[in-house]
């Protein structure tokens, strides 16, 4: 008779397993297996079973390919095991290939091929990975269409503070050619449970809609690619929420300048009991409390939502597309706060969810307000013709709505600013004067552009009343 002996742990019983003890038993006529006992394990392997030994002999005995099951209890016994048996093979996985060849004198040695896409190391870690992933709590969300912002924003998350949750970071690639996928391989090794998406659909709303359907967390928090958080950011998200009520948060978004701003700046923030805030570049300056607040006041770039209500309400509406194709532009998120508003939810205003907005440059220029302006007139526009056609939206939404009325309030600022700053030269005065003007003049032209071109495209019109726009 031909005996042949193996060596192991055999836990979490598995077919590479059944495959080696199989191999093993073809090679002679009766097979013993040597099964490591918990002592082993834990002294001489430095490995923990999740099956102690009685358990594991009980299954390998169950196999039909093994006649014998005798503990391991040392690494030197195999020379006294090979004697006392009267073996004639030992025969092993060939990930111990050359380690037993001293063996080759008492019997012969075969280093069996393993079954490599099994392990009970992996199937320990796709475990382990599996709980974890169920266990992310926060799904950060990134749309971008930038390398360099997207890059330094990551950078500013690598530094955050751990909350109890795990978090995962989404970076959603929105249709520009910019090989931002390497960016978030330089970063996967810094930022836990980074990952890449590429959306192929246009606009900033595919990306969060994107972002929204590949997250795991329960929690979606919603950043702009030239949002930089603060080290605290995601331990306040964590803290705002442990009151099980909240669905949705934010908090301060604090300007970032790439340069000293121009002085006409200043006039375009909007004083609130709360504090100011400046619409047109997405900044908030609130008290340092925590406060209820109307839903509007979550901006886009700090936006934190309940990934159940995002979707109960339907997500957000098309936003930021590119130029040409502005006729398709909407009102972004400000729907959703609307519905949330209108359903007696609010805004849980914490201002240590606080992000540093970056302003570059060509944002603070008489050119990149009427940009704005042009855009927010397209915007309002999508929501006069929603509210027209039976939903619900604010008041405000008019030509003559909050936008028009902030102009008004620009205006009469602007005219007299010559008395509030006796110094200002001429050039400068004029500069306001034109700001005024232009930025009236394009909000006109883009809520008009827009009017007109749902007016004469019954499709763009059907695709301004959907009902929602989720995939």
């Amino acid at each position: 008779m031909k005996k042949v002996i193996t060596y192991g742990t055999f836990d979490l019983l598995h077919y590479g397993h059944v495959n080696l003890l199989k191999r093993a038993r073809q090679l002679g006529d009766y097979l013993i297996v040597a099964l490591s006992t918990d002592e082993f394990n834990t002294n001489k392997k430095n490995k923990e079973t999740y099956f102690n030994y009685d358990y594991r002999k009980q299954l390998l005995e169950a196999i039909r390919y093994v006649d014998l099951v005798i503990p391991e209890e040392t690494w030197e016994q195999k020379l006294s095991d090979i004697s006392d048996y009267e073996i004639n093979i030992f025969a092993i996985g060939d990930d111990w290939k050359g380690k037993f060849d001293y063996l080759k004198d008492k019997c012969e040695v075969i280093y069996l091929p393993r079954t490599e896409e099994i392990s009970t190391t992996k199937i320990k870690e796709d475990l382990n990975k599996s709980i974890k992933e169920r266990m992310i709590k926060y799904s950060i969300i990134i749309p971008t269409c930038s390398k360099p912002l997207v890059e330094r924003c990551l950078e500013y998350i690598s530094k955050i503070n751990k909350p109890k949750y795990d978090y995962e970071v989404l970076v959603v690639h929105n249709t520009t050619k910019e090989d931002i996928k390497s960016v978030t391989d330089e970063y996967n090794n810094k930022i836990p449970n980074l990952k890449y998406f590429y959306e192929d659909n246009y606009g900033q709303m595919h990306s969060r809609h994107r972002g929204a359907k590949e997250a795991q967390g329960e929690i979606l928090c919603y950043l702009d690619d030239d949002s930089f958080v603060d080290k605290n950011w995601l331990i306040a998200i964590e803290d705002t929420f442990n009151n099980k009520d909240v669905v949705l948060a934010g908090g301060n978004n604090l300007p970032l300048y790439e340069s000293i701003p121009p002085k006409w700046l200043k006039y375009f923030w909007e004083k609130e009991k709360y504090g100011k805030w400046l619409g047109q570049l997405s900044l908030i300056n609130f008290h340092e409390k925590n406060m209820k607040l109307p839903a509007w006041f979550a901006f886009g770039c700090n936006f934190i939502i309940k990934k159940d209500i995002f979707y109960k309400f339907g997500g957000t509406n098309p936003d930021v597309v590119p130029k040409e194709k502005q006729r398709f532009q909407g009102d972004g998120e400000t729907a959703l706060s609307i519905k949330l508003n209108n359903n007696g939810y609010f805004l849980n205003f914490n201002p240590k969810i606080k992000i540093h907005h970056f302003v570059p440059t060509g944002r603070m220029t008489l050119e990149y307000f009427q940009k704005r302006a042009f855009y927010q007139g397209v915007c309002d526009s999508f929501s006069k013709i929603r509210k027209e056609n039976g939903f619900i939206y604010y008041n405000i939404v008019s030509k003559d709505n909050k936008s028009m009325i902030l102009l008004k309030k620009i205006k009469i600022i602007l005219n007299n600013l010559i008395k509030i700053e006796k110094k200002i030269i001429y050039k400068e005065y004029k500069k306001y004067i034109d700001i005024n003007k232009k930025y009236e003049k394009s909000y006109k032209d883009g809520f008009d552009f827009h009017q007109k071109e749902v007016k004469n495209d019954p499709e763009l019109l059907k695709w301004v009343l959907k009902e929602n726009y989720l995939e």
